[in-house]
Order: C-alpha cells, then sequence, then structure tokens
C-alpha cells in the first residue's frame, strides 16, 4: 500500500492470528447484527405510529384554532410519508 509516497508493508494476518479469530466471531457479529438491525426497524415503527398521533392532534388543534377565527370551513392536515 501506499500512503503520502511511503510504501507501508501489509502484514501477512496469518502470522498474527488475527484471521483465526475474527473468522470465529463472524457468526456471532452477523447475529449481534440482525438483533440491532430487528432493533431499528421496531423502534421505527413505534416512532411512525406516534408521530402520526401527533398528526392527527396537530390537525385537530388547528383546525379548532380555524373555527375560532371563523375559518370553520377550512382543513389542515398533516401528512407523514414512509421511505424504506
Amino acid at each position: 500500500m501506499r500512503y503520502g509516497g511511503n510504501t507501508i508493508p501489509c502484514p501477512d494476518v496469518s502470522e498474527c492470528g488475527f484471521h483465526n479469530t475474527c473468522a470465529g466471531q463472524r457468526e456471532e457479529w452477523e447475529d449481534q447484527l440482525d438483533e440491532l438491525a430487528a432493533t431499528i426497524r421496531r423502534t421505527a415503527l413505534q416512532l411512525s405510529a406516534r408521530r402520526r398521533a401527533a398528526a392527527a392532534a396537530l390537525r385537530t388543534a388547528v383546525e379548532g384554532c380555524l373555527k375560532e377565527l371563523a375559518m370553520g370551513g377550512s382543513r389542515f392536515d398533516v401528512r407523514i410519508g414512509e421511505h424504506a
């Protein structure tokens, strides 16, 4: 490898045992990654539900204010889209 004009030798990982250590942990790391991804999905779904509830409450509150301003025929809407 070359960095900034200097040549840095790449170590032979078989000599230090790093490869063997990491190879044994790969499955464990993949399991941890799957668990974390599932937690993120659950949390995102909970957040989306809370946002939809807050949007509905905001709509109701704003439309109530509009009625007080003699603008009862007006509508206010909050749309929350989901992106994958």
